[in-house]
């Protein structure tokens, strides 16, 4: 009994109980625990924090234990010390950063705002930037629930573009740019900047060259239409933009691919959510991002693909995810131009695609079931397919493919071969 008190006495054995407390369902042992002592505040506060789900103290609607606590009391500005992970809801109100204003949060790495704190972000209307530090990391707007299973590519193609409503670029407002620049300058380590809002006066010119100069900015994502005069300018003003970026999640108009791709050589993970009709051989100079390995291709202002476009996409070999699709789950189907785009196509296609492990593509063209034969020839790895329509069962019966590795599988439009041996 004496060695098990002792042990408990060591800051980290202690923290593994707690911790453990920490991670049943209820989470309701560790309140308990914080009772016993200071040592063991110390702690279960720190866990608290460090381990936070959306549902414990990090997590701050308006019923937060911290914004609740009088302004004065010494407890916030502890809990605040602590905070590596802040959860805003996204109906929350403004009342919340208000009532947070004076604290100072020295540990805190990620970042999930509400989206009215972003359009409102100036000192005067809401005041956020006590969140803003060099250990800041991640900086997002939520804009559903933290618990939610959408990935950033689903929620960059929801709001404004679903509503049928295309947004096009407003003038910048200079206190709203400089207003989010100074707070972005307040945070000069940003890794991961995901702001998911439709307030386009924040996210002009200025907001991009900022990114552009970030030492460490690995994965950017902004729901605003850029043309290809944006991109042109970034390069004048910071000589090597974007040394770090990886990832991009954008709106952008066709006309800008070929300046955009000049900007970020080294991308891994491209979104383009395509603004305006298609330009020709706008998808060819994808062909630049050697290390290019996810591609997503959502199409809003067209409804068909030329077939030179598709065919483009067999030139990105070290594609392991592709997707394809119209921008919305509401709108029309994608169509390949003048039903241009048959099996003999896809196999072309496909056959500089050998590390594809995903295959979506939501175009109606003139497919049959030996599609299926040419993917488990060419894409062996394949863990997930996804196609639109497919128009004929008919297959040799010699014909035997696998996907050893499929985990998902989606087809639709089969149509059954005519019998003709039952005709006349």
């Amino acid at each position: 009994m004496a060695s098990s008190v002792l042990a408990l006495q060591l800051p980290e054995i202690l923290s593994r109980v707690l911790s453990q407390l920490y991670s049943r369902p209820d989470g309701a042992n560790i309140a308990s625990a914080l009772r016993v002592n200071k040592f063991w505040f110390a702690c279960g506060i720190r866990i608290l924090w460090s381990e936070s789900r959306s549902s414990a103290l990090a997590s701050l609607p308006p019923t937060c234990p911290l914004a609740a606590l009088p302004p004065t009391c010494p407890r916030r500005q502890l809990y605040a010390a602590q905070a590596i992970t802040l959860l805003f809801d996204p109906n929350g109100s403004k009342k919340v950063h208000r009532e947070l204003q004076y604290l100072v949060f020295p540990r805190l790495k990620c970042l999930l705002l509400d989206p009215k704190s972003l359009n409102d972000a100036n000192d005067n209307l809401c005041p956020i930037s006590q969140y803003f530090g060099p250990t800041l990391q991640n900086l997002e707007s939520n804009i559903g629930s933290p618990d939610s299973d959408c990935s950033l590519s689903d929620i960059m193609w929801q709001g404004t573009y679903n509503q049928g409503k295309l947004k096009q670029h407003q003038p910048e407002d200079p206190i709203a740019v400089s207003s989010i620049l100074r707070l972005l300058t307040r945070a000069p380590f940003l890794q991961r900047i995901a702001l998911v809002v439709d307030n386009q006066a924040f996210f002009g010119t200025d907001f991009l060259i900022h990114c552009a100069r970030q030492p460490q900015l690995v994965e950017l994502a902004l729901r605003c239409n850029h043309g290809a005069a944006t991109w042109q300018r970034i390069p004048a003003a910071v000589p090597a933009p974007f040394p770090t970026l990886r990832a991009l999640h954008i709106w952008s108009h066709c006309s800008a691919v070929a300046v955009l791709v000049k900007v970020v050589p080294a991308l891994e993970e491209l979104t383009l959510l395509l603004t305006d009709e298609p330009s020709e051989n706008f998808l060819y100079h994808l062909q630049s991002l050697s290390a290019l390995r996810i591609l997503l291709v959502g199409y809003y202002c067209s409804e068909e693909i030329p077939r030179s476009e598709l065919m483009a996409l067999g030139e990105l070999k070290q594609l392991r995810e592709l997707r394809l699709r119209a921008h919305t789950l509401g709108a029309p189907p994608l169509r390949s131009k003048n039903s241009g785009f048959c099996d003999a196509d896809l196999d072309v296609l496909l056959s500089g695609l050998g590390n594809l492990r995903v295959f979506d593509f939501r175009v109606l063209c003139s497919l049959s079931s030996k599609a299926f034969l040419k993917l488990a020839r060419h894409c062996p790895h394949l863990q997930a397919i996804d196609i639109l329509q497919v128009c004929n069962l008919a297959m040799n019966q010699d014909a035997f493919y696998t996907f050893p590795y499929l985990e998902r599988f989606a087809a639709r439009g089969f149509e059954c071969p005519l019998d003709h041996s039952h005709s006349g």
